[in-house]
């Protein structure tokens, strides 16, 4: 069996085999299943994750029978296989005799929740053994399981080497079980190939009667999916997960031992020598201790490298101040603990300092260095009401961060009230990350898990929603948790009404399926809280029922519509008793028995009230809406459609509101009665009605772009005149320019056809508020510029426009961008943006809600714009089909951008990635009037006119400008020697140093050759030898990157459909020479422009690589740029790794070398590096490149020693 098993098994093999070998007979083979519908599944990442296995239950029959002397014992074995040398392997015994805390209830028959083996790094190997043993009861087995329970407690020892001594005790103990004549009623011995998370089912094999069986898991049992009925056969149900953490680092007792060590020498004053000693031997300690990953490892290293470092610091100056009046012993410094540098390990790990100075920057430094939960949920809601959703990014990322460095349990009321601040400002990605990072932490509880549902069904993700809710109604049975469960039952029924409202109604089945769930959980939670002041389930039982009625399906008998009536006037009754005290919530309650009770004017009454109780709440606003919408069937200009017209109307007003319709807009613009909005609106900022009819004219000039009938895009009409500055009248006469002319994306109309735009030629123009049914085509292309490095926009003339109404007149260009940045403290109103288009090519819509301007790159008000691209960041709800999108200023309504494309990184870094930016963007008109005006000015007006080189549209400027700029590469070649650690670990760090232009040709050198031999031969990915990955542009090995980095890095350069092909390389290292051959084949035809390239590297790549220099190596300030650039070059080529392994022993000497400045010894320490391949075939130019770098790191020393006078002369 231990041969089956492969190495690192034989450690547990002896206990998978007496479980195999004493299996009850008639012996049924045991059987492993995943259960997909319990809990997601993905494969484990090697290297990257901790591993742990939980028993969720276990069964043993007629254990549980008063008359039965039987007891059930579990027990598992795990082996990691092998781990720096060591044998990982764990092992756990459970049973009723010595596990009370496994048992569920007082049921003896039914072991519960209890975990098998704690968080280990996960090595790509994972073997199980696992039993479930009948025990007969008897003084000798109490005594034997007396036995088992002391040695499984030092089996499961969550430290690797440890465990591994005792497995083969708790083996033979179960043994002796077995001799006395109990049997196996489970035995399985699994070498689990590509291991993943998720539960799994152990249970013997039936056979033919297990083919109609559904495996499912309920209220902590193992079920029939189909029938919900207990299986009541023996089985057992774990679960895989993976960590991204361990909770336990600090109680290593050897790591703990050397930190302490070395703080007693600091604090007894021990000479430096002796102190670098002991630091060395924690180091050397902790950068090989098999239970933390790689990623740990080194960040502990260096956690308390800062921490010795501080502290004998802190000591020195102490012990000289001391004995003066002024030293009190309060100042005696605080001794460090390897609790805080496991700390700052994590935050080093996950970007807990990035998080910190997100939220500095954004909250002037008003934040401490480091928020905790508590501190996040007491900012939160006030960055929430300003509308500053920057801020909201930042804390909800240093949420994110505290929770990552942090260990469970979290402080449950600052989590909740976190994620319900987020979920009343609609920011449910932020929710859904939070509610993962808990869920990754080992958090589980259903307050936590029934949030990150509710953000999932949010999100159009009803079927993992699902799945998390039912994972949380599951534990909160378990854990009669009944305050939870009610939620969660209303979040499983609004799962289920949306699906009844949204399947086909020819879908009778489905729909009375839906109808039927439903209504079972609405019932469900009304029963449990079965209180008169909470009326959400008794009132969404009521509608459901009456849309069940409507649409003629089976409704239960005792929710007739007589009994529903009855209903309505039960909830009304209440609410009204409840006045002058009426809750908020309780307006929209009484509203919807008012429309069961087709009392309409009542309803529009309530609404109106709830909608002003809850101006700034979209969340809220918008679910009522949702609700009187889709399961009343009561809309803006339908049948009673003045219902819901104070609705709509305060998501005007909200930060986060909703998308309206022109039409819609309209038909709340000729209400009649205008102080009923004005009493909603109550004094609060928004959208107020003279800037929504305003906007509602604008929309006139707005068309949509089609390909055939295909939709492409949005672009908008603009006098000729208005887009060229004062005096352009004879530009406009010379190449015969019409009166009106249309703008659009580049990436909608272009010569090119650059991200699958159509030239002028194929498109028409629809507008649909001007002249619907009518399109118009486009005649010739005056202008573009390229989306990637341009303003993204083309200007064509057409062959007529629409006719429009009198005194509707196009909106001017704004002279300037509005001001979005304000100092501390500023109650300024903060800039909207209004952004009109056709989102996925549906009818045109006014964007109004969540529309905060929050960035742009232009010159300040009274400044004049170049013809260089100006971005423009907003956060306004954009689909595809909003590309060529006229965006206004909300305020003045003048034009000041042309949407470009969403999820963008910030223009700020500070603000964090694209993924928590949550920005669009678009490209500032005022720029390109400059650069349009410009190409006038300089070249003839064509289908495709020559454009200035900043805008990058003629081959031949750009050329030209090309070969003016290019880098003069010595031709060598080298390709990565990279061990470990990904490039780009710190996303975003990185270093203010800017190396030598000498020293970044110096790098290309190697990476590329040459301009000419990269053209030639690197435009497309190649796959170099030694240890790289997939490479692209200047060194960039996709082996070393997140797919989440390489959008980030070249999301400017590549159109979204090439990345999205090479995303597939990320992380991958592939041996086989001829898949790699296979791969770059199948990639040919991808190009990459030097010039982008060329941008990737110098303004990513090498400050990523400088900073991590920097880190890697002391004292690099002191070195001469040039000798700094060679050092950059080896951390480039061979990463930053300092690992006590002989293949990085010269980088240790360097590091040492840096410390003591000893730099004189540092090129032969390069050199000597060469050992690691000489012989090797093919690596001349990696040979070549240690010698090149040592020559010039002493090249720098030498420019280093020399006078400056004599320096200049030289």
């Amino acid at each position: 069996m231990a041969d089956a098993i492969g190495s690192g098994g034989d450690i547990v093999s002896k206990l998978g085999d007496l479980a195999v070998g004493a299996l009850r007979r008639p012996r049924r083979e045991t059987l492993m299943t995943l259960l997909p519908e319990v809990a997601d599944s993905r494969p484990l990442k090697t290297g990257e994750e901790y591993v742990r296995v939980r028993m969720l239950a276990a069964r043993l029959p007629d254990a549980g029978n008063l008359f039965s002397s039987k007891m059930p014992l579990v027990y598992a074995g795990v082996g990691l296989g092998e781990i720096s040398s060591d044998p990982a392997g764990f092992a756990k015994a459970v049973s009723s005799a010595f596990n009370p805390e496994g048992l569920k209830g007082s049921n003896r028959e039914t072991l519960g929740e209890v975990v098998l083996f704690n968080a280990s790094p996960y090595a790509g190997q994972l073997n199980l053994a696992l039993g479930l043993l009948s025990v007969r009861n008897s003084a000798r087995a109490k005594e034997i399981l007396k036995k088992v329970a002391e040695l499984s407690e030092r089996a499961a020892k969550p430290f690797i080497g440890e465990a591994a001594k005792t497995i083969g005790a708790v083996a033979s103990s179960i043994d002796l079980l077995t001799s006395d004549g109990n049997y196996f009623e489970l035995g399985l011995m699994k070498s689990v190939d590509a291991p993943a998370t998720g539960v799994y089912a152990i249970y013997s094999d039936h056979g033919k009667q297990d083919e109609d069986i559904i495996f499912g898991f309920a209220d902590g049992k193992l079920v029939n999916n189909a029938t919900k009925a207990p299986l009541r056969r023996p089985y057992v149900v774990i679960s895989i997960e993976a960590l991204e953490t361990r909770d336990d680092a600090h109680t290593i007792p050897r790591l703990r031992k050397k930190f302490d060590q070395v703080i007693e020498e600091i604090e007894k004053g021990a000479d430096e020598e002796r102190v670098k000693a002991l630091i060395q031997e924690y180091a050397g300690l902790a950068a090989i201790w098999p239970d933390l990953l790689k990623a740990d490892q080194d960040n502990l290293v260096n956690a308390a490298r800062e921490k010795f470092k501080s502290y004998r610091e802190a000591r020195t100056g102490f012990e000289s101040r001391r004995g003066l009046e002024s030293v009190t012993p309060e100042a005696e410094p605080a001794r460090p603990t390897l609790d805080s540098a496991v700390t700052d390990a994590l935050k080093a790990r996950f970007g807990g300092d990035k998080a910190d100075a997100g939220v500095a920057a954004v909250t002037a430094g008003e934040a401490p260095a480091s928020l905790t939960l508590e501190e996040i949920c007491e900012r939160l809601p006030k960055a929430v009401d300003q509308g500053n959703m920057l801020a909201v990014s930042a804390f909800a990322a240093a949420a994110v961060a505290a929770i990552q460095i942090g260990m469970p349990p979290y402080p449950q009321l600052a989590s909740k009230r976190i994620m319900l601040c987020l979920r009343a400002a609609r920011r449910f990605n932020d929710m859904k990350m939070i509610g993962e990072k808990l869920l990754a932490q080992g958090e589980r509880k259903p307050l936590f898990m029934k949030l990150h549902g509710q953000a999932l069904i949010e999100l159009k993700e009803a079927a993992a929603g699902e799945l998390m809710l039912k994972q949380a109604e599951d534990l909160a049975k378990r854990t009669h948790d009944t305050v939870e469960l009610i939620d969660i039952y209303g979040s499983l029924g609004r799962i289920q009404k949306d699906r009844f409202v949204e399947i086909d109604t020819k879908n009778a089945r489905a729909r009375q399926d839906a109808l039927d769930k439903g209504l079972g959980y609405y019932r469900l939670g009304k029963k449990l809280l079965n209180k008169e002041s909470n009326l959400y389930h008794a009132v969404n039982v009521m509608a459901l029922a009456l849309a069940g009625h409507r649409a003629g399906l089976r409704v239960p008998k005792d929710l007739s519509l007589k009994h529903v009536k009855k209903l309505a006037l039960q909830i009304r009754a209440h609410v009204d008793s409840q006045d002058p005290n009426i809750q908020d919530w309780d307006y929209a309650n009484a509203a919807e028995a008012s429309l069961a009770l087709e009392d309409y004017p009542e309803a529009r009454r309530r609404l109106d009230e709830y909608a002003r109780e809850n101006i700034r709440d979209a969340f809220s606003l918008n679910s009522t809406l949702r609700q009187i919408t889709m399961l009343w069937g009561v809309t803006v200009g339908g049948k009673h459609g003045d219902v819901v017209e104070g609705l709509q109307m305060a998501l005007m007003a909200a930060d986060n509101g909703a998308t309206l319709s022109p039409q819609g807009v309209k038909q709340l613009l000729d209400a009649p009665n205008e102080a009923r909005f004005e009493a909603i609106f109550n004094g609060e900022t928004g959208i107020s009605v003279q800037t929504a009819y305003k906007a509602l004219g604008m929309s006139c000039f707005v068309g949509k772009v089609l390909h055939g009938d295909r939709p492409k895009g949005t672009g908008f009409l603009i006098r000729a005149k208005d887009l060229l500055p004062p005096g352009s009248e004879a530009l406009i006469q010379k190449y015969e320019i019409s009166e009106w002319l249309f703008l659009t994306n580049a990436h909608v109309i272009s010569p090119t056809g650059e991200h699958g735009a159509i030239p002028h030629e194929s498109a028409q123009i629809e507008f649909q508020m001007a002249s619907a049914g009518t399109r118009f085509k486009a005649l010739r292309t005056l202008w573009w510029s390229p989306a990637t490095d341009g303003h993204d926009c083309t200007i064509v003339e057409l062959d007529g426009h629409p006719q429009f109404s009198a005194g509707v007149a196009p909106a001017a260009i704004s002279a300037h961008l509005p001001q979005c940045r304000f100092p501390p403290g500023e109650k300024a109103a903060r800039p909207r943006v209004l952004v009109l288009g056709h989102p996925d090519g549906r009818s045109l819509e006014i964007t109004f809600n969540n529309n905060l301007l929050l960035d742009h790159d232009g010159p300040g008000v009274g400044q004049s714009f170049g013809t260089k691209p100006v971005r423009v960041q907003y956060r306004a709800p954009t689909e595809p089909g909003s590309s060529g999108s006229p965006v206004f200023d909300a305020d003045s309504l003048q034009l000041i951008a042309i949407h470009h494309r969403g999820a963008v990184p910030p223009i700020d870094p500070a603000f964090g990635d694209a993924a928590r930016y949550q920005a669009n963007q678009g490209m500032a008109l005022r720029a390109i009037m400059s650069a349009f005006h410009d190409a006038l000015g300089g070249a003839s007006v064509a289908a495709r006119p020559a454009a200035p080189a900043a805008v990058g549209v003629a081959e031949s400027v750009a050329a030209a400008a090309t070969e003016a700029t290019e880098p003069t590469f010595r031709p060598l070649r080298g390709y990565a020697d990279w061990e470990e650690g990904p490039a780009f670990e710190s996303r975003g760090a990185r270093s203010h140093r800017r190396l030598l232009r000498q020293s970044a040709d110096f790098i290309a050198g190697f990476e590329i050759s040459s301009p000419a031999y990269y053209k030639k031969r690197l435009q497309a990915p190649c796959w170099p030898g030694g240890e790289s990955g997939l490479t692209i542009g200047v060194g960039y090995d996709l082996r070393h990157q997140s797919a989440v980095e390489l959008r980030e890095h070249w999301g400017a350069f590549l159109p979204a459909a090439v990345i999205d092909r090479l995303v597939a390389y990320c992380n991958l290292a592939e041996p086989d020479l001829a898949k790699r051959t296979l791969a770059v084949t199948a990639l040919k035809d991808i190009a990459i422009p030097l010039e982008a390239a060329m941008s990737v590297y110098i303004d990513v790549s090498l400050p990523i690589y400088t900073r991590k220099t920097e880190d890697c190596f002391q004292n690099t300030s002191d070195l001469n740029d040039i000798s700094m650039g060679a050092l950059v070059s080896l951390v480039f080529n061979r990463g930053d790794s300092l690992a006590n392994k002989d293949s990085r022993l010269e980088m240790r000497n360097i590091a040492t070398h840096m410390k003591a400045k000893a730099f004189e010894k540092i090129p032969a320490e390069i050199s000597a590096m060469k050992r690691l391949w000489n012989g090797k075939k093919g690596v001349e130019g990696l040979l070549e490149r240690r010698d090149q770098e040592a020559a010039a790191f002493a090249d720098g020393l030498r420019l280093q020693a020399v006078p400056p006078a004599t320096a200049a002369i030289a």
